[in-house]
């Protein structure tokens, strides 16, 4: 009833007592487990100072009665200047300072037993200890903020000083270092906390960063096992990991320590074993006393062996060394054994002899054997040794000198060397792979391997073993070393072994500033035509043949390598100067002219040479070959069949292209395609009756750019499908909205050489008409003559399938392709446009002319509609329509125009004739972009997607 009386629930008082729990919790924890080190020591006596802290707070919230309050006050505020020496403590404890810190230590403790000093006679002769503490009042002093200063200090010690070791620590006592500096700074943080704002103080959970602290320091202590680097646990941890029996006895005889061995070898479990008398083991009567100062005065005992009896009462003989256990005076305390089994080391020895034997007879069974007397200095040969080599049984003697003198010049020292290494023990056995002289004159290659037999001495007194001739395998692994460097059709180096002749080359010139040297990149034209029309074979048949010519156009300290394909490169050792590499060029350029005889065929072929000189200062080898390789393709663009040397300029170019290509697989997701569309006329109305659907590329940086740049890169990686078939679904839905409009229009849309081979096409169009409600009969597909000829009956398949659903065939640049009339009559078409190269100065020249009235002329006998592009002047209108053609579409109408301003146009009603359509008034047409307003500027010249 008293304790009931005087205290009560109060909330304040769960946190404090579930904290108190704990800290006493974790530091048991850490001191039962640790075994009782430094480091768990003085976290314990942390742990215990919280707990006794924490739970006077909590008998202090709970006392119903004020004195009973402020007595638990007194007694949680003297403890508490304990816990920052304490902590320091500890930090020293865990770095493992002490003894450079000692000082330092003892003034900690030193100053926290003066504020718990100052605070228990505060509490006896003032009474209120709390206001001593954190009073304003000046009779009282503020005795707390010294105390936080102090908290405050010896934390910043600590840190100080796991900082510096931090530095210097590494692996796992770098992490244990890097916790603690953790739980410190929290701790640290807490007490500035605790200074700036004291209001927190009054309730539990201002106090939680000393708990946190203890939390993780406790987790890191067991996580990491300081005490696993005590002087006990390291000793206890040799002592397990001998392998030999180990015993301790005191001066009465009783074992006092053992380890694992000493119980597998008697029998007997550890706590069993632990504290028996040596007697039990031994009916030997033993003195442990006098025994042990004999031993201590004498020195240690060895190899003594007696019968010891083992648990289950059988004996085993053991060899037992022994030495005494002096106490820290230097007296004896005890005797330590340390016992093996004797007959485990007999059977030891004797399945070591098996082992030779057994290592001899697998060593000698192999081919040849030979068995050399190193004490009468002569050698045993098998027959099998000396048939070998081409010999008879007796045409080869016992001498050493038998077998050294046909072993190949250049590696005798090597064999002599590992065969002395062995003797001398330095490697386990002995084995060599060297030539040995054969009878005929010829040096096969042989393996051979042996094993000395030594004494007990260790001596070597013989060795013995095997010859076997592995001239087979050599040859096949240098035969797939030579595959791995060369070409297997030319036969000539390929990449790795180019690139590494290279590299030495380079090394070469950064030690000699006079060196120079230089490497031509060689690409075939037009060596595709040879493989697809002559076939692989006779292909492969011509790359032989140029690599001969190659070889016969270098110098002997040249080199040419295959890359693959039709590509070579060629290095140019030590040259003079830049002129004598061109001239080389242009003399390779004019061999490579000549034609190739292939079985009664002549063969004719030029090549594009990319050449990088070693003026340029290159570091890798990767990176002259790249240039090299830029340079050859800027030749190609140059017209193929001549060389170009690499510069800084053609390297920018190659990198414009790949940005710009980069740049070209996002234009779709970013939307900066643009349509724009090329009125067609017809000569008879006059009248705008359709329009081609051109593509441009509104790029957000370089503005608008030409077709002529970007579509070769679309073909060449596969994106112009995506952007065709883009096209074909923009163009239509825009001529749904010009039918709608009233406008009943004709477009036409290029497809490309890829769209063409795709066997989806026919469905995709099929579906692009059902999304966009274009009638099928006002779509007209622009394929060329090229085109449809390359695959003539999947062209075939296609186009009767588009023509099937109502789609007009158009033929693109008629004239410039095949130009046969057969293909005309078999294909479904409905049009022919005639390239506008059969339009310039068509008044003048009278070949132009005719081939322009013969195309018209044959179209119409065929039933075809014709229409000419690039109608530019009032002089090529008039012919048109004198020849009777049915449309026409150039610059005389317009440019490729925005969909906005080619509606303006339908509204305007234009017809023919009429001036360009610059010269349209910009102002009757609805505000248009700036990149609308200049169409002259905008358009660039006709060209279609493809």
């Amino acid at each position: 009833m008293f304790i009931m009386d005087h205290y009560g629930y109060n909330f304040f008082a769960i946190p404090t007592a579930v904290i108190a729990l704990n800290a006493m919790f974790l530091g048991l924890w850490v001191l039962i487990h640790e075994r009782r080190s430094a480091v768990s020591m003085t976290f314990f006596l942390i742990a215990l100072s919280v707990s006794l802290w924490f739970s006077a707070f909590t008998l202090m919230y709970s006392a119903n009665n004020p004195a009973d309050a402020l007595m638990w006050a007194k007694l949680a505020y003297i403890g508490v200047p304990f816990i920052p020496s304490a902590i320091y403590h500890f930090s020293v404890a865990v770095l493992r300072l002490y003894a450079q810190r000692k000082m330092l230590v003892w003034l900690g403790w030193g100053v926290s037993l003066f504020f718990s000093v100052t605070t228990l006679t505060t509490a006896t002769l003032i009474g209120d200890v709390h206001e001593f503490w954190w009073g304003y009042y000046p009779q009282y002093g503020r005795l707390g903020i010294p105390f936080l200063l102090f908290f405050a200090g010896m934390m910043l010690l600590s840190l100080g000083d796991y900082g510096i070791e931090y530095r210097k620590a590494a692996g796992m006592h770098k992490l244990r270092i890097k916790w603690f500096m953790i739980a410190f700074s929290v701790l640290c943080l807490g007490s500035v906390d605790y200074l700036a704002k004291y209001g927190m103080a009054v309730y539990p959970l201002g106090y939680l960063p000393v708990f946190i602290f203890l939390l993780i320091a406790s987790h890191t202590i067991r996580r990491y096992h300081f005490t696993d680097l005590t002087p006990e646990f390291v000793a206890s941890q040799i002592l397990e990991t001998m392998q030999g029996a180990v015993m301790v006895i005191d001066l009465q005889g009783s074992i006092r320590v053992i380890n694992r061995a000493a119980c597998t070898l008697l029998g007997y479990p550890h706590a069993e074993l632990l504290g028996l008398p040596i007697t039990t083991l031994t009916e030997t009567p033993l003195d442990v006393g006098m025994e042990a100062s004999k031993l201590l005065s004498d020195g240690a005992l060895g190899n003594l062996e007696m019968p010891w009896r083992k648990k289950n009462g059988l004996y085993v003989d053991v060899s037992i060394s022994a030495a005494p256990v002096t106490d820290r005076d230097g007296f004896a305390a005890g005797i330590v054994y340390v016992a093996f089994d004797v007959m485990e080391r007999k059977l030891a020895a004797e399945s070591r002899v098996r082992e030779e034997r057994y290592a001899l007879a697998v060593s000698g069974a192999r081919d040849g054997l030979w068995d050399w007397n190193l004490k009468t200095n002569e050698i045993f040969f098998s027959a099998r040794w000396k048939s070998m080599l081409g010999y008879e049984e007796n045409e080869i003697g016992t001498s050493p000198d038998d077998w050294f003198r046909r072993i190949h010049i250049d590696e005798l020292s090597r064999v002599r060397e590992e065969i002395a290494a062995h003797l001398d023990g330095k490697t386990p056995h002995y084995e060599s792979e060297h030539r040995m002289l054969h009878k005929d004159g010829t040096y096969l290659w042989v393996l051979c391997r042996g094993i000395a037999v030594r004494d007990d001495k260790g001596m070597a007194s013989r060795i013995a073993g095997s010859q076997t001739d592995v001239t087979e395998r050599r040859m096949s692994a240098m035969k797939l070393a030579h595959q791995a460097l060369y070409d297997p059709l030319t036969g000539l180096p390929n990449r790795t072994l180019l690139i590494d002749i290279l590299r030495r080359a380079i090394a070469r010139m950064k030690r000699d500033e006079t060196y120079a040297f230089a490497i031509l990149f060689l690409d075939l034209d037009r060596f595709k035509v040879v493989n697809d029309s002559l076939g692989h074979m006779v292909g492969d048949q011509l790359l032989v043949k140029i690599s001969r010519r190659l070889e016969d156009c270098l110098r002997p300290v040249d080199m040419v390598a295959r890359f693959g394909g039709d590509e070579f490169a060629l290095l140019l050792d030590a040259v003079v100067s830049d002129e004598q590499v061109t001239r080389f060029a242009a003399r390779l350029q004019q061999q490579l002219m000549l034609p190739f005889n292939l079985d009664g065929q002549e063969i004719y072929t030029t090549a594009s040479i990319g050449i990088a000189l070693s003026s340029v200062d290159y570091d890798l080898p990767e990176e002259m070959l790249r240039d090299a390789d830029t340079a050859m393709y800027g030749a190609k663009a140059l017209g193929k069949a001549r060389f170009e040397v690499f510069s800084r300029g053609m390297h920018t170019t190659a990198v414009g292209l790949w940005e710009l290509e980069a740049d070209l697989h996002r234009a779709i997701e970013r939307e900066e395609f643009r349509i724009y569309y090329q009125p067609i006329v017809s000569l008879s109305s006059g009248r705008i009756i359709g329009c081609e659907a051109l593509v441009r590329w509104q790029h957000p940086q370089r503005g608008l750019i030409s077709p002529d740049e970007f579509i070769p890169l679309a073909e060449e990686n596969g994106l112009i499908r995506t952007m065709g078939y883009w096209m074909l679904r923009e163009a239509c839905a825009q001529n749904k909205i010009w039918h709608a409009a009233g406008h009943k229009l004709r477009m036409a849309v290029n497809v490309s050489v890829s769209q063409f081979q795709d066997h989806k096409l026919p469905k995709l169009i099929e579906s692009v008409l059902a999304d966009t409600g274009m009638p099928a009969q006002t779509l007209e597909l622009e394929i060329t003559e090229s085109i449809a000829m390359n695959s003539f009956e999947y062209g075939m398949i296609t186009l009767n399938a588009l023509k099937t659903m109502g789609i007009r065939i158009s033929v693109d640049d008629f004239g410039t392709g095949y130009s046969s009339l057969a293909y005309l009559k078999r294909f479904p078409i409905d049009t022919l446009k005639i390239d506008k190269s059969f339009l310039k100065d068509v008044t003048g020249d009278n070949d132009n002319g005719a081939l322009a009235r013969a195309i018209i002329s044959m179209a119409h006998s065929l039933k075809l509609n014709v229409i000419a592009e690039g109608v530019e002047t009032k002089e090529q209108l008039a012919f048109l329509r004198a020849q009777g053609c049915d449309e026409v579409q150039g610059y005389l109408v317009s440019h490729p125009v925005p969909a906005g301003i080619f509606t303006e146009l339908l509204k305007t009603g234009v017809c023919l004739p009429m001036a360009p359509f610059e010269t349209i008034a910009i102002s009757k047409l609805r505000p248009l972009e700036a990149t609308e307003k200049k169409v002259t500027e905008i358009a660039g010249t006709d060209i279609n997607l493809i």
